[in-house]
């Protein structure tokens, strides 16, 4: 979409992004140069070339669900201060509210907030923070009339020792005009797995691959793959190194499916911390303390880059150009294909052109 498309004067099946304290929810286009980001370019990170937000002055944004209630919301962010996702009932009431999401600018990863209920109730939602210092993009949600949908494929727990190898494999439909998102996380784990994942053509996955993105850190794995194959996926668990009494390590597959033109170009990114239901970090049943053993072979490793720091606001510079990407959308699938992105300049703000104080 255009730079600064008014998202709240569109009408979109499923869903209405409310002007909020009379501001309206704004595209970002990144590609314009006005923006700080996309990093490595700037200190935002967005899935595409274009996230959205509610401009310079309004740091808090409501979005109705006009069909229907829905059961699960979750978004990704880019921000510079704690962020909150809010979830209301069709009578104002506050049922739900995921994070804070701690910044995160300046590491290339976003932050999921997530909200899941065991019933349909959530009629609208609100993001916030204690300023404006955050765009969303990747908006997912099951709510009727909102097109795609989310498919929980593998729940699995593995009982392992260091040595084990734990397999498994989960299938994703041939659909006409669908396009996957495979999110999987492994873990919680104290100590040290990997992760070989292959592909139904018999290919391994690997950090670099177009489409993938994956992150390993102290206590999960996790992997993003954008434009996922149809066909019969495998993964393999390698135990290098686990407390002395076995863990159990989990694995979690959720595929999302969206509606796509006919060339469609999802892409994949994933967050440094996501919120997700078993990745909290594990209680260890022994004082040992593992060593990591080198391995070989087509693992799958990533490293995450040192925890960002909140940064007092510089004087805006010139603008500068960044590069570009779009973002996920649609119901329990996705709601907004965006995409935006931002040169680097000012730590912690997003607009370029536009400078305000903390």
């Amino acid at each position: 979409m255009p730079d600064e498309t008014n998202l709240s004067a569109l009408s979109i099946s499923g869903i209405h992004f409310t002007t909020t304290n009379g501001y309206t929810w704004l595209t970002s286009d990144t590609t314009t140069g006005n923006y700080n980001g996309k990093y490595p370019d700037g200190d935002y990170m967005l899935q595409g070339t274009s996230a959205i937000w509610l401009g310079v002055d309004q740091g808090s944004g409501r979005i109705d669900l006009t069909t229907g209630p829905a059961s699960y919301f979750s978004v990704l962010t880019s921000n510079n201060t704690t962020v909150y996702l809010d979830a209301y009932d069709a009578n104002n009431h506050l049922l739900a509210s995921a994070g804070p999401a701690a910044a995160n600018i300046d590491t290339g990863h976003m932050t999921e907030l997530k909200i899941t209920r065991a019933t349909a109730d959530i009629k609208y939602v609100i993001i916030h923070d204690t300023g404006n210092y955050w765009i969303a993009d990747a908006l997912c949600t099951n709510a009727p009339g909102v097109p795609g949908s989310i498919s929980h494929l593998v729940d699995n727990t593995h009982h392992m020792q260091t040595g084990d190898h734990a397999t498994g494999n989960f299938i994703i439909d041939a659909l006409a005009g669908i396009a996957h998102y495979i999110h999987l996380v492994v873990g919680p784990f104290f100590s040290d797995v990997d992760l070989i994942l292959t592909r139904p053509d018999g290919t391994t996955v690997q950090a670099g691959d177009p489409g993938v993105d994956i992150v390993k850190g102290d206590n999960s794995i996790e992997v993003g793959i954008g434009n996922a194959a149809a066909g019969q996926w495998n993964y393999e668990i390698v135990a290098n190194q686990l407390d002395q009494d076995a863990e159990d390590i989990n694995v979690t597959v959720d595929v999302e499916s969206i509606s796509v033109p006919e060339t469609p170009t999802p892409t994949a990114t994933i967050p440094a911390t996501i919120r997700h239901r078993k990745t909290e970090t594990p209680t260890p049943t022994s004082t040992a303390t593992p060593q990591p053993t080198p391995t070989t072979g087509p693992i799958v490793v990533a490293t995450l880059p040192p925890a960002p720091t909140a940064q007092a606001l510089p004087v805006i510079a010139a603008p500068a150009t960044g590069d570009g990407g779009s973002g996920r959308s649609s119901s329990a699938g996705w709601i907004l294909a965006i995409g935006a992105a931002v040169p680097a300049v000012a730590a912690g703000w997003l607009v370029r052109r536009r400078v305000k104080a903390k």
